[in-house]
């Protein structure tokens, strides 16, 4: 079976189907120019494109949210 864009394999080759798309109001734009993965935001944040690029962003406000790392 096949994931839909909004997931991904547990496992290379594995059916099991793991969510990565969160429903939020953040403004995002549809097309992205940069060379960038889709960030692992963490609890309580959503990934959407900003200025062509990724930027992880709180799903309650949609400000910037600071990398811990």
């Amino acid at each position: 079976s096949r994931c839909g864009s909004c997931g991904a394999r547990s496992e290379p080759g594995g059916d099991e189907c793991v969510p990565a798309c969160v429903r939020h109001d953040c403004r995002t734009e549809a097309a992205i120019r940069c060379v960038a993965g889709r960030p692992d935001c963490g609890d309580g944040g959503v990934a959407v494109i900003r200025d062509g690029c990724w930027l992880c962003v709180d799903r309650n406000s949609c400000e910037p949210v600071e990398d811990d790392d």
